[in-house]
């Protein structure tokens, strides 16, 4: 449970119980939804050589987030809290200047949230988008000994407004659309496999069957 501070006090609750904070859950609510599609060519060059290059992409919507609604709204101004009366920040009828409280860590945030007597008020919400967009490039180079080479690199970028804690202003989604935390820009991987050449040819069936082959 968390406390706050009364004028004159310290860690004194406003009752009883500290503030509480808690979780709801809309009475009805979209499942969330996934598309995701590609378009990809491949060529063969001499040396059989193949070249691929492709786009692929995802969408997101309907992603479950978790909003704060109990949060100071922006640029909020004069308050009335008759508890902070005479305090810093407050005149003596308990008229505060917001921003100058906050900026300065006089008192809590709760003291203006919409709902007082009650700390974060988590909304689990589906209502996260996300879109992820990609150009992904590979190269298999058989060398003609048993061994082939192939590279793979991906040039991708993730967008989503996905609030993963209560932030700042949540009820705001266009605010935190940008760059997802999960964003990979660059992707490059490299592999190799090598024909083993043992027993490949030996005039044993058995030993063609079990021990050729492998790579």
């Amino acid at each position: 449970l968390s406390t706050s501070n009364i004028l004159g006090f310290e860690s004194i609750g406003p009752g009883p119980l500290g503030t509480a904070s808690f979780s709801n859950m809309p009475t009805s609510r979209k499942w969330p939804e996934i598309d995701q599609y590609s378009l990809g060519v491949q060529h063969q060059f001499v040396g059989n050589n193949l070249l691929g290059v492709s786009y692929v992409g995802t969408l997101g919507r309907h992603l479950q987030q978790t909003r704060n609604q109990n949060q100071v709204p922006l640029g909020l101004g004069t308050e009335n809290v008759p508890e902070l009366a005479g305090s810093p920040g407050c005149d003596g009828a308990g008229n505060c200047d917001v921003q100058t409280v906050l900026i300065n860590n006089y008192q809590p945030s709760l003291f203006f949230a919409p709902y007082r007597g009650y700390n974060t008020i988590s909304l689990r919400d589906p209502s996260g988008v996300s879109n992820f967009n990609s150009m992904q490039v590979s190269l298999r180079h058989p060398t003609g000994y048993g061994l082939t080479y192939e590279l793979s690199y991906t040039y991708a970028h993730t967008l989503d407004n996905i609030i993963a804690t209560p932030g700042i202003d949540d009820n705001n989604s266009r605010r935190w659309y940008g760059t997802s935390n999960l964003n990979q820009k660059h992707t490059l991987v490299i592999n190799w496999v090598y024909q083993l050449p043992f027993f490949a040819s030996s005039s044993s069936v058995a030993a063609r069957t079990a021990l050729g082959g492998w790579q």
